[in-house]
């Protein structure tokens, strides 16, 4: 598992995991699973039946989806190095 951690959110990535490249964000009492898009940007997971998990509220899931979006370079270069 590999691990890239932000101000106020850690976030977790698989190895062998599918893509698309996406990590689970840890913040509060549960998790937000965001795509790291090429662009750079961070999004809600389109894929996962629940991008939402436990109780997460609101302005923590904006939260996440800003941090995963500043660190979206290393959320991309750690994906790449678990998934050669």
């Amino acid at each position: 598992m590999g691990t890239v951690r932000g101000r106020e959110v850690r976030f977790r990535l698989y190895p062998h995991d599918h893509l698309p490249v996406h990590a689970h964000g840890k913040i509060g009492a549960g998790e937000v699973v965001v795509e790291i898009l090429a662009a750079g940007r961070a999004r809600l997971s389109l894929v996962h039946g629940e991008s939402v998990r436990g109780d997460v509220k609101d302005n923590e899931i904006r939260k996440v989806v800003r941090e995963a979006t500043e660190l979206a370079r290393e959320i991309r270069a750690e994906w790449g190095a678990m998934h050669k």
